[in-house]
């Protein structure tokens, strides 16, 4: 199966929590969600060189409107999004209502100040990977834009194995769009979605239905597949769990 498939079809149900993230400090900036956040665009750009990760460049309103404090509190602390842009990018954030550096960045950019939360995808030299879009406002929009961002930028794959980010299956968006066609998602029955690893570290952690399915059928047959189908941060929660099985 193709890995970048496979780890979008990973965090399919909005009920997952990824293990860990529930810690995490509340930013002051409710705004700006719990993601740590780099100031230094130009610093991030020459990162992204060296690393070949694209840099998630968020232009936000700080203090901002009802509207921003939503997006902030839902999307940008939603744990498996953050991850995502933790682990995937380089995250920049960018106000767009004060003076000095961040205007100038408006103005490259041709931002409007005042204005609703816009995320830039970039590459290292400070181009859009894709073009850029208003009302991005939801978990599932982001995601997909994430999707698409790492896909252009799949000069080299390897940088997008561990890809993790929300797919908003009850927003609607249907488990068939990152169906593999190898290896086609099957909703089990309930009573089935657990019985292998009922008694195992897996029902430790807080799943998705479709981790459920897939860890079930993987975990007696072949271990190595059964794991990839945890999140990074679940990974770690696992071998915490299980130091004797190693992925």
């Amino acid at each position: 199966m193709n890995k970048l498939v496979q780890t979008a079809m990973v965090l399919s149900s909005l009920s997952l929590i990824v293990a860990g993230a529930a810690a995490r400090a509340a930013s002051p900036h409710i705004e700006v969600g719990t993601v740590e956040w780099r100031r230094d665009l130009d610093g991030a750009l020459k990162k992204s060189q060296r690393t070949g990760k694209p840099v998630f460049a968020f232009f936000q309103e700080v203090p901002g409107c009802a509207g921003c404090q939503e997006f902030g509190s839902t999307v940008m602390s939603y744990p498996p999004i953050v991850e995502a842009v933790e682990h995937e990018f380089l995250p920049v954030l960018i106000y767009n209502n004060r003076k000095g550096k961040d205007a100038k960045i408006l103005e490259r950019y041709e931002e409007p100040a005042w204005n609703y939360q816009v995320i830039h995808f970039l590459d290292g030299d400070g181009k859009d990977l894709i073009p850029r879009k208003d009302k991005v406002w939801t978990r599932e929009a982001l995601s997909l834009r994430m999707i698409e961002a790492l896909e252009a930028y799949e000069s080299d794959l390897e940088k997008q194995e561990t890809v993790a980010f929300a797919q908003a299956e009850h927003a609607g968006v249907s488990d068939e769009i990152y169906r593999s066609p190898d290896d086609a998602y099957r909703r089990a029955d309930e009573a089935d979605q657990k019985r292998q690893i009922s008694d195992s570290a897996f029902n430790r952690i807080e799943l998705s239905e479709m981790q459920r399915t897939k860890i079930n059928a993987w975990a007696t047959v072949d271990m190595q597949q059964a794991l990839a189908w945890l999140t990074p941060a679940q990974l770690e929660q696992f071998q915490r769990s299980s130091p004797s099985v190693q992925k």
